[in-house]
């Protein structure tokens, strides 16, 4: 990570390239499988508190971010599936969920918040029309900030005097249900 964060680890071992001549309309499918008790994953994931994900980033000139995906299976044992697989790097990665705080939600296509990492400025998309309640948190669980978003698509600006800088955790709720969880890393 150009910006290092806390209760993130990268794995040392697990790291895939995808490049090639792609048609415009490919799509792709990517299952990555994460064990434990194999020998490259053993070092990575050491307790129940490591949430296994995949990241991405387009190429070395990136930093990695967290992408929409599916893990199947146990805390030690399973696969994660990427829906939209597009060229570029993926790594295994873990969050200490002790550090950062917060429970897997099953990931859902109700929402999509980008760019991931941002330097101020978030990007939601619903399916639905509706009205959305966003609540912002740091890796500590303070609320930083909490706000509404009607409609299908929204821009939200970050006007605070401080700077926003690390892992901030977005919760979005429609009534009183929670869609999704995001871990968004803000950038200086």
């Amino acid at each position: 990570m150009k910006i290092p964060i806390e209760g993130l680890k990268l794995s040392p071992y697990r790291y895939w390239k995808i490049e090639g001549v792609f048609p415009e309309n490919f799509h792709a499918k990517g299952r990555f499988i994460y064990d434990r008790d194999g020998y490259l994953d053993g070092d990575l994931i050491e307790s129940e508190n490591d949430s296994v994900v995949i990241l991405y980033r387009e190429g070395a000139w990136n930093d990695w971010s967290e992408i929409p995906q599916t893990r199947n299976g146990i805390w030690f044992y399973g696969d994660i599936v990427v829906d939209d697989l597009q060229a570029g790097e993926y790594t295994l990665a873990t969050w200490d969920k002790m550090i950062v705080g917060t429970e897997d939600i099953p990931q859902q296509s109700y929402v999509k918040i980008f760019p991931n990492p941002s330097r101020g400025t978030l990007n939601f998309e619903f399916r639905e029309r509706g009205k959305y309640n966003v609540k912002l948190y740091d890796t500590s669980g303070r609320m930083i900030e909490q706000f509404s978003l009607n409609g299908k698509n929204k821009t939200w600006k970050w006007k605070k005097e401080q700077d926003l800088t690390g892992v901030v955790i977005v919760h979005v709720f429609k009534d009183q249900d929670l869609l999704t969880v995001k871990r968004i890393i803000f950038t200086p």
